[in-house]
């Protein structure tokens, strides 16, 4: 279930909009209106002025969470909201087109941030948010995920565990080590300090890989 918070006085026009870009995808969305005391996994935030922008400062975030503004044709607000890390900033005047125009990045944003991995532990099936991986480890025939979660340890190699998830968000930084991109923390050129504090080395093989993409991705 993907959660989704609306703030607008168009809450409605604006969730059957949502639903109609991702019909396809066939995703469960649940939509509420914004409470600051809720984490919702996608915010859509309407707003007329500047000063509005402040409430993105109150509202819950997670390393995968997506925030969307709406807003008028204004540069200050957009440069602001760049500053911000909006993800998309949408113009109100034509709000349907808008939309529609982003909805390939729209789905793009939602694929791979909650896109879901399978997997076994204790003889049962689960299913944990790739968003929420720190890194994955490479140990002999197995690999170690590690996660918000905790840990668990599969019988695959890396370069299986890469093909299955077709993650952009994903690579790997040394023989042993593949991290997600999305929990780094910094970086130099020698090694990767994630969200839980750890620190992974960077191999010689990867590192022109890996810099590169992190310079693109910018």
């Amino acid at each position: 279930m993907i959660r989704v918070s609306i703030k607008s006085p168009r809450y409605n026009d604006i969730k059957n909009i949502f639903q109609l870009l991702l019909k396809k995808e066939n995703l469960k969305l649940d939509f509420k209106k914004l409470d600051l005391l809720r984490a919702f996994d996608i915010y859509v935030i309407e707003i007329d002025s500047y000063q509005e922008l402040g409430i993105i400062s109150e509202i819950k975030k997670q390393s995968d969470t997506l925030l969307y503004v709406i807003g008028p044709k204004d540069f200050d607000i957009v440069n602001e909201c760049i500053r911000l890390n909006v993800h998309l900033y949408i113009r109100k005047d034509d709000i349907k087109d808008e939309m529609l125009r982003y909805r390939k990045d729209i789905s793009k944003h939602i694929q791979d941030r909650f896109q879901y991995y399978e997997y076994k532990r204790n003889g049962i099936y689960s299913q944990i948010r790739l968003s929420q991986i720190y890194y994955i480890e490479s140990i002999r025939h197995s690999i170690i995920i590690h996660s918000i979660n905790g840990d668990f340890v599969e019988r695959k190699n890396l370069s299986c565990f890469l093909e299955e998830i077709a993650s952009s968000h994903f690579i790997q930084i040394h023989k042993s080590f593949i991290i997600n991109d999305l929990q780094i923390n910094k970086k130099t050129n020698k090694d990767v300090t994630l969200k839980d504090g750890t620190i992974l080395p960077i191999g010689r093989v990867y590192k022109t890989i890996f810099l590169d993409k992190m310079s693109n991705d910018k």
